[in-house]
C-alpha cells in the first residue's frame, strides 16, 4: 500500500491548461481531399499530406503533416491541433506547387 508521507504544493510554474495552443493566422490555408479520400493541406501554394494522429494534452486530436515533395528531400511539416494550424516548419527544397491564391 502506497501512503503519502508530504505534499508540497509550491509550484514555479503556472498550472496545467489543457489543448491550449499558439494559433498561427497569417496564411493561405485550405483544407482538401484528395482522389483517394485522404486529407490534405494547401498552405501558401504548398500541399502537405496527414501523417499520423495522437492524442495531445487533455484528449484533443493533434495530427501532423509532411510536405508532398517528402520523398524528393523536403523536410516541412505541420502540427495541427482539433484542425487548427500551431506549428509550422516552413523549410522547403522547392518552389510551391501552386501559385494561384486559394
Amino acid at each position: 500500500m502506497d501512503i503519502i508521507i508530504a505534499a508540497y504544493d509550491v509550484h514555479n510554474h503556472l498550472p496545467f491548461s489543457p489543448c491550449i495552443y499558439f494559433i498561427i493566422s497569417d496564411f493561405n490555408v485550405m483544407y482538401t481531399v484528395s482522389q483517394r479520400g485522404k486529407k490534405n493541406i494547401i498552405l501558401n501554394g504548398y500541399r502537405y499530406y496527414h501523417k499520423i494522429d495522437s492524442r495531445a494534452r487533455g484528449n484533443c486530436l493533434k495530427a501532423r503533416w509532411v510536405c508532398g515533395k517528402i520523398t524528393r528531400g523536403c523536410r516541412a511539416k505541420i502540427v495541427t491541433v482539433d484542425d487548427t494550424i500551431v506549428a509550422v516548419m516552413d523549410d522547403h527544397n522547392h518552389p510551391p506547387e501552386m501559385t494561384h491564391d486559394v
